[in-house]
């Protein structure tokens, strides 16, 4: 008897493992196996990646720089992330969606003319917060962007 339900649980499990990873498949289409990503400029000291590709979505970390105003800082900044996207085959053209955080949205508002100039006449979905302050002191803006590469490049 324990022969044959333990031969019955053996074959439901063979059944049920293939089942659950086709409805696991069904939930997230896009999702790839962990080895598939790439990351670039793993942070050892704070743990965290500067930018990971998953498919052909780019999630970039907030990036920073140094300067005098809010619209330098912003210039710079855009400078950086154009150079991480273009290490994983993309640019700015490929960004869905940016959030940038803010010490001053005054400032922030007055810098868009840079943030236009870095992207022209893409616009992609954007959030802007302000907060109290930022992990680097002298930073007025922090600002992350999610891309995604279109097929056929």
């Amino acid at each position: 008897m324990r022969t044959h339900l333990a031969s019955a649980l053996l074959s439901l499990s063979l059944i049920a493992a293939p089942l659950a990873l086709h409805a696991q498949a069904a939930v997230m289409p896009n999702a790839v196996p962990a080895q598939k990503q790439r990351v670039e400029g793993v942070v050892e000291s704070i743990g965290y990646a500067k930018a990971i590709q998953v498919g052909n979505t780019i999630y970039v970390s907030g990036a920073v720089a140094g300067g005098a105003t809010m619209e330098e800082q912003v210039r710079r900044i855009y400078e950086r992330l154009a150079v991480t996207l273009g290490r994983f085959g993309a640019t700015l053209a490929d960004v869905v969606k940016e959030t940038a955080y803010t010490t001053d949205m005054g400032a922030l508002k007055a810098a868009n003319p840079a943030r236009r100039a870095a992207y022209g006449a893409h616009s992609p979905a954007a959030t802007w917060v302000q907060i109290s302050r930022l992990y680097m002191e002298s930073a007025k803006v922090e600002i992350e962007v999610t891309a995604v590469v279109r097929s056929g490049r």
